[in-house]
């Protein structure tokens, strides 16, 4: 059993309420160490910590920040709290948790030690002292602050308790500042490999069994109650020696439907005052608001603006029917007999069997102008020459046959659909039209020929070979400039027109591109072959994927594992891949061929890579880096739109 002391390395209310503001989670976590002892448990805690914190508790994933393993660098943790730092506002509630190696000295007192730093006296200034911890969050204007450290020597980041009161009656309208670290100025275990930490044993726990919602002391007094009891290390919770404690603490509110919520609640002044309690940062904010104002003094034209907005956002066929029964001269009613229109026919289409020609050629008959016409042509051209029909043979008049598309050899076409994007409550439906999509993630031999072509740096291969690996080490940017490149060289139609770091879209040209974030989860999904696996084409994730367990801790060359449905290699593992859109919350309202947000701070990135346990590597799972980042364990895959000949 190891411990996380990296120089004994011989030793192995409401049930469901919403906060004041947004809730963050930083958490960090190191098993890798290069030159420290490894640790088995680490990051597995951190995990299971941020499952527990986005699957229980009111914290969204677009919130949290996973900097784990060689992404766990000084600089890196540093520059996660400087944005912070930026960020969160005196209504937000933050929570860090840092899981990995401690290091005390009498004179340098306790520190975190990053995954670059060393075990010899001259690596002090590499280390991350709890002096500096401080520093960083006594910056951070939050509302509660919750810092959770799971390694050795952090009980100096605490008030001293003799001159602390700690009382049951604290409550979480006071500012707050709480640690809880696994033990005081000691040595602390980090479990049998393949399990947790007694402290995050404990604190997961504690967290997954509690009926109410626990306030920070409670979770405090249990898991030093739990951890004491079974293990030979002593526990810390305490508010923190930083500025911003006033006496309160926070308050672990349980999830709960916010649109369920919201359907509940909004036809009423009452009702809408009750939402905006419950979720004063909800998405229905500014509706919610408006209908108050219209209730109370009677606009009947801003309530009619605050019930097209409602119809708007809940897009459905019956929203629209209602808006327009109630406002038929209404300035938005026909915009409301649009959006019918397009929804009925969108449910008229659906019900038509694909499989057959019959159908297919009736709904073409019956449906002229429809929006699903070509692709209704498409399907049935498909089925004549699945049986064999030539193109002279065909018995649809040439008029409704779509020419064949143009499939390049190094992609697949992916055919367009609907489909659920997300999980559990951040699920949303999304409807895509066709594109390609590349077989494999891009390979160092294509990279390679751009830079010398351009004249560029090539990117570090970190001594583990380039050829047919997937390319790493390249920036979101890097990406865009490929792209273009590669479209020059085939005579294709730009898609970028970059001007230094703004970079616009030109979604109609034939080029190549990065994926946006709904295609790259639909074609991970399988597509329309979507078989309901959990990774990218199988439920065994070895068969499909270069992950944590089995890739050596390095990338391998594409292509070796098995394809997903739609002949899609490596989608899970061996490297994150970058995507088109910005990083931020769902945009649910937006339903066909979503591209993300108009701006942002940081890009997507999906799919998992060579070091990242297989339990965040879903087809569903994200995470976000600044477009300027680079790093060994990321590279991209191209995208097309269609074209045809």
């Amino acid at each position: 059993m190891a411990d996380r002391d990296l120089v004994r390395k011989d030793r192995q209310s409401s049930p469901a309420a919403s906060p004041r503001g947004t809730n963050y989670l930083l958490a960090i976590a190191i098993n890798d160490y290069q030159y420290c002892s490894k640790l088995n448990n680490a990051v597995r805690d951190a995990e299971a910590f941020i499952d527990l914190m986005t699957s229980r508790y009111n914290f969204e994933n677009t919130n949290v920040t996973f900097i784990k393993d060689t992404e766990a660098t000084k600089r890196r943790i540093e520059q996660e709290f400087f944005r912070l730092i930026k960020t969160v506002t005196t209504k937000d509630n933050l929570i860090v948790y840092f899981s990995g190696h401690g290091r005390h000295d009498d004179h340098f007192g306790g520190n975190w030690v990053p995954v670059e730093a060393g075990t010899s006296d001259d690596d002090w200034p590499d280390y991350l002292s709890n002096d500096t911890i401080k520093s960083y969050l006594s910056k951070i204007k939050s509302f509660h602050t919750f810092l959770i450290a799971d390694s050795c020597f952090s009980g100096s980041l605490f008030i001293d308790k003799s001159k602390e009161k700690f009382t049951g009656d604290r409550r979480d309208t006071e500012p707050s500042r709480w640690g809880l670290t696994s033990g005081k100025k000691e040595i602390v275990s980090d479990g049998r490999p393949g399990t947790h930490s007694p402290f995050a044993t404990a604190l997961l726990d504690v967290l997954r069994k509690t009926d109410q919602p626990p306030g920070v002391m409670r979770i405090c007094d249990l898991v030093l109650e739990k951890v004491a009891a079974n293990s030979e290390q002593t526990p810390m919770g305490s508010p923190l020696r930083i500025p911003g404690h006033d006496g309160g603490q926070m308050v672990f509110y349980f999830r709960e439907d916010e649109e369920a919520v919201w359907q509940a609640l909004w036809n009423t002044t009452e009702g809408c005052n009750e939402y905006l309690t419950k979720y004063p940062n909800g998405k229905y904010v500014v509706i919610a608001k408006g209908l108050i104002s219209a209730y109370y003094f009677g606009d009947a034209a801003e309530y009619e603006q605050m019930a097209w907005e409602q119809a708007l956002t809940t897009n459905t066929i019956k929203a629209y029917t209602d808006f327009y029964d109630k406002y038929p001269r209404s300035k938005y009613s026909d915009l409301a007999l649009d959006a019918l229109d397009i929804l009925e026919e969108k449910e008229e289409w659906d019900k038509v069997t694909k499989t057959r020609q019959a159908p297919l050629l009736r709904y073409i008959q019956l449906n002229p102008q429809s929006p699903y016409l070509k692709e209704a042509q498409r399907l049935v051209y498909a089925l004549r020459e699945s049986v064999g029909i030539k193109p002279d043979e065909q018995l649809v008049p040439p008029s409704i046959i779509l020419p064949k598309l143009i499939v390049p050899e190094h992609m697949v076409l992916v055919e367009g659909g609907t489909f659920l994007m997300g999980e559990k409550d951040e699920a949303h439906q999304v409807t895509l039209r066709d594109f390609l999509m590349a077989k494999y993630p891009l390979t160092f031999d294509e990279y390679d020929a751009f830079c010398k072509a351009t004249g560029r740096d090539l990117p570090s291969g970190v001594r583990w070979g380039r050829g047919k690996r997937p390319v790493i080490n390249v920036s979101w940017y890097d990406a865009t400039h490929y792209c273009n490149w590669r479209s020059q060289q085939e005579g294709l139609i730009e898609v970028y027109q970059i001007n230094q770091q703004q970079v616009s879209p030109n979604w109609q040209a034939n080029g190549y591109r990065l994926p946006t974030e709904a295609e790259w989860e639909y074609a991970a999904r399988g597509g329309r072959q979507n078989q309901g696996f959990e990774y990218s084409g199988s439920n065994n994730v070895d068969e499909v994927a270069w992950c944590r367990d089995n890739s050596g801790s390095k990338t391998q060359p594409v292509g070796q594992k098995k394809p997903n449905e739609l002949g899609l290699y490596d989608m899970i593992g061996n490297v994150w891949e970058w995507c088109w859109d910005w990083y931020g919350e769902s945009q649910n309202h937006i339903r066909e061929n979503p591209k993300g947000l108009d701006t942002g701070l940081y890009r997507v990135r999906r799919g998992g890579s060579y070091d990242v346990d297989p339990v965040f590597a879903g087809v569903s799972d994200r995470r976000d880096d600044t477009p300027d980042h680079y790093i060994d364990n990321l590279g991209f895959r191209l995208a097309r739109t269609t074209v045809t000949s």
